[in-house]
């Protein structure tokens, strides 16, 4: 396990930068009429239908990206018999 820390470590960043990425994404494109910003008006060219579901696959994405984070924290945090690792 010692081994693939830095990997497991790699993977849970990158993870979690990329959920948030998603995350914002689909806020984005939710969110558009809302917000009054001059680059979230160009989202509304988009009908509305398409920006519904890419929102709402983005926000899963987002939920998936998170998922693994998590699990790679855990991996961090405990070795495959599920006992705390103090390294």
């Amino acid at each position: 396990m010692k081994q693939y820390r830095y990997s497991y470590a790699k993977t849970t960043v990158i993870a979690a930068v990329a959920g948030t990425g998603v995350l914002l994404v689909g806020v984005m494109l939710l969110c558009a009429p809302a917000v009054d910003w001059p680059m979230m008006q160009a989202v509304l060219i988009l009908p509305l239908p398409i920006r519904a579901v890419g929102g709402i696959l983005c926000l899963a994405g987002a939920l998936v990206g998170y998922s693994i984070a998590a699990g790679g924290v855990l991996a961090l945090r405990y070795d495959a018999k599920g006992r705390a690792v103090f390294e």
